[in-house]
């Protein structure tokens, strides 16, 4: 099981919000734990799913309600 902390940088690293220091430190959480590696793989191929997927269109009527 990842910790708290990995899953955390994990995170920042795919929405590349990762400074130099966060960096090394993933890096170093990653080079000694293959689950880790395993789940920022799987995250990363999730994250680039989503990216190419188009944006849907709400229906006319739900942003008549909504406003």
């Amino acid at each position: 099981m990842v910790d708290d902390r990995t899953l955390e940088l994990i995170h920042a690293e795919i929405d590349a919000e990762l400074d130099a220091a966060a960096r090394d430190e993933l890096d170093r959480r990653l080079q000694s734990d293959p689950d880790a590696r395993i789940l920022r793989d799987e995250l990363g191929k999730v994250a680039a799913a989503l990216q190419r997927m188009a944006a849907p269109i709400a229906p006319a009527r739900l942003h008549e309600l909504l406003m």
